[in-house]
Protein backbone atom coordinates (compact mmCIF):
# COMPACT_ATOMS: atom_id res chain seq x y z
CA UNK A 1 0.00 0.00 0.00
CA UNK A 2 1.00 3.45 -0.86
CA UNK A 3 1.46 5.97 2.13
CA UNK A 4 -1.57 8.84 1.56
CA UNK A 5 0.57 11.60 0.47
CA UNK A 6 1.46 9.61 -2.84
CA UNK A 7 -1.72 8.53 -2.82
CA UNK A 8 -3.72 11.96 -3.15
CA UNK A 9 -1.14 12.47 -6.54
CA UNK A 10 -2.79 9.92 -8.62
CA UNK A 11 -5.57 9.91 -10.69
CA UNK A 12 -6.61 5.95 -11.67
CA UNK A 13 -8.88 6.25 -15.39
CA UNK A 14 -10.30 3.63 -17.24
CA UNK A 15 -7.54 2.63 -19.16
CA UNK A 16 -6.22 1.68 -15.85
CA UNK A 17 -3.47 4.17 -15.86
CA UNK A 18 -2.31 5.86 -12.52
CA UNK A 19 -1.46 9.48 -13.96
CA UNK A 20 0.81 11.43 -11.57
CA UNK A 21 -0.67 14.54 -11.06
CA UNK A 22 2.03 15.90 -8.97
CA UNK A 23 5.18 17.77 -9.55
CA UNK A 24 6.47 17.56 -13.27
CA UNK A 25 10.15 17.11 -14.95
CA UNK A 26 11.03 19.40 -17.69
CA UNK A 27 10.29 16.27 -19.79
CA UNK A 28 6.73 15.68 -18.48
CA UNK A 29 7.62 12.65 -16.49
CA UNK A 30 6.26 13.34 -13.05
CA UNK A 31 9.14 14.39 -9.92
CA UNK A 32 8.71 13.76 -6.43
CA UNK A 33 10.69 14.38 -3.42
CA UNK A 34 10.59 10.88 -0.80
CA UNK A 35 13.54 10.90 2.15
CA UNK A 36 15.43 13.51 1.25
CA UNK A 37 15.70 12.16 -2.59
CA UNK A 38 14.52 13.56 -5.99
CA UNK A 39 12.74 10.43 -7.90
CA UNK A 40 11.17 9.91 -11.09
CA UNK A 41 7.67 9.27 -9.41
CA UNK A 42 7.58 6.10 -11.70
CA UNK A 43 10.65 4.41 -10.47
CA UNK A 44 9.29 5.48 -6.68
CA UNK A 45 5.91 4.00 -7.23
CA UNK A 46 7.45 0.77 -8.72
CA UNK A 47 10.16 0.30 -6.09
CA UNK A 48 7.81 0.54 -3.47
CA UNK A 49 5.05 -2.18 -4.40
CA UNK A 50 6.92 -3.89 -6.72
CA UNK A 51 10.56 -4.01 -5.15
CA UNK A 52 13.99 -2.73 -6.41
CA UNK A 53 14.84 -1.86 -9.85
CA UNK A 54 18.05 -3.49 -11.26
CA UNK A 55 20.93 -1.21 -11.39
CA UNK A 56 21.27 0.46 -14.94
CA UNK A 57 18.10 -0.29 -15.87
CA UNK A 58 15.08 1.74 -17.14
CA UNK A 59 11.21 1.40 -16.53
CA UNK A 60 8.97 0.83 -20.11
CA UNK A 61 5.81 1.67 -20.71
CA UNK A 62 3.33 -0.85 -21.78
CA UNK A 63 0.72 2.24 -21.81
CA UNK A 64 2.53 4.78 -23.51
CA UNK A 65 1.69 7.29 -21.31
CA UNK A 66 4.93 8.76 -19.86
CA UNK A 67 2.59 10.52 -16.31
CA UNK A 68 1.44 6.88 -15.82
CA UNK A 69 2.98 5.38 -12.54
CA UNK A 70 0.94 2.11 -12.33
CA UNK A 71 3.30 -0.51 -11.90
CA UNK A 72 1.67 -3.39 -13.79
CA UNK A 73 2.36 -0.87 -16.95
CA UNK A 74 6.05 -0.70 -15.92
CA UNK A 75 8.58 -3.57 -16.79
CA UNK A 76 12.77 -3.46 -16.70
CA UNK A 77 14.67 -3.07 -19.59
CA UNK A 78 17.76 -1.54 -20.83
CA UNK A 79 18.12 1.94 -22.58
CA UNK A 80 18.24 -0.17 -25.81
CA UNK A 81 15.03 -1.77 -25.00
CA UNK A 82 13.49 1.81 -24.40
CA UNK A 83 14.58 3.60 -27.30
CA UNK A 84 13.83 0.54 -29.75
CA UNK A 85 10.09 0.15 -27.88
CA UNK A 86 9.66 3.97 -28.56
CA UNK A 87 10.88 3.76 -32.19
CA UNK A 88 8.60 0.67 -32.88
CA UNK A 89 5.53 2.47 -31.00
CA UNK A 90 6.17 5.87 -33.23
CA UNK A 91 6.60 7.51 -29.86
CA UNK A 92 9.94 9.45 -31.00
CA UNK A 93 9.48 13.48 -31.05
CA UNK A 94 11.29 13.29 -34.30
CA UNK A 95 11.46 11.40 -37.59
CA UNK A 96 15.42 10.40 -37.40
CA UNK A 97 16.46 9.87 -40.88
CA UNK A 98 19.20 7.20 -41.87
CA UNK A 99 21.84 6.72 -44.94
CA UNK A 100 21.41 9.42 -47.81
CA UNK A 101 18.49 11.35 -46.04
CA UNK A 102 20.43 11.79 -42.73
CA UNK A 103 20.94 16.02 -42.85
CA UNK A 104 24.65 15.23 -42.21
CA UNK A 105 25.14 12.47 -44.86
CA UNK A 106 28.46 13.21 -46.82
CA UNK A 107 28.25 9.41 -48.66
CA UNK A 108 25.13 7.83 -50.55
CA UNK A 109 24.61 4.46 -50.83
CA UNK A 110 26.77 4.05 -54.35
CA UNK A 111 29.90 5.45 -52.08
CA UNK A 112 29.66 3.13 -50.05
CA UNK A 113 28.98 0.41 -52.26
CA UNK A 114 32.44 1.77 -53.76
CA UNK A 115 34.07 1.67 -50.48
CA UNK A 116 33.53 -1.64 -49.63
CA UNK A 117 35.15 -2.41 -53.06
CA UNK A 118 37.89 -0.57 -52.38
CA UNK A 119 41.14 -2.34 -52.26
CA UNK A 120 43.47 1.00 -51.36
CA UNK A 121 44.54 1.92 -48.24
CA UNK A 122 41.78 3.62 -46.26
CA UNK A 123 43.76 6.86 -45.82
CA UNK A 124 43.46 7.44 -49.18
CA UNK A 125 40.02 6.68 -49.96
CA UNK A 126 39.11 9.08 -46.88
CA UNK A 127 40.86 11.75 -48.61
CA UNK A 128 39.23 11.34 -52.02
CA UNK A 129 35.66 10.81 -50.41
CA UNK A 130 36.61 14.01 -48.07
CA UNK A 131 35.73 12.10 -44.64
CA UNK A 132 37.74 10.95 -42.13
CA UNK A 133 39.57 7.60 -42.15
CA UNK A 134 37.41 6.21 -38.82
CA UNK A 135 34.59 6.51 -41.10
CA UNK A 136 35.86 4.57 -43.83
CA UNK A 137 36.93 1.85 -41.42
CA UNK A 138 33.06 1.64 -39.99
CA UNK A 139 31.51 1.53 -43.38
CA UNK A 140 33.88 -1.27 -44.50
CA UNK A 141 33.46 -3.09 -41.43
CA UNK A 142 29.34 -2.31 -41.22
CA UNK A 143 29.25 -0.48 -38.33
CA UNK A 144 27.82 2.44 -39.84
CA UNK A 145 25.91 2.15 -43.41
CA UNK A 146 24.51 -1.30 -42.76
CA UNK A 147 22.46 -3.59 -45.73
Amino acid sequence: MLPENLLRKLEVIPEGCWLWTGAKSNNRFGIVKWKKRTWKASRLIYTLLKGEITEGMYLLHSCDNELCVNPDHLREGTQKDNMKDMYDRGRQKHNPTSGEQHHNAKLTWDMVARIRLDTRPQHIIAKECGIAQQTISEVKTNKIWRI
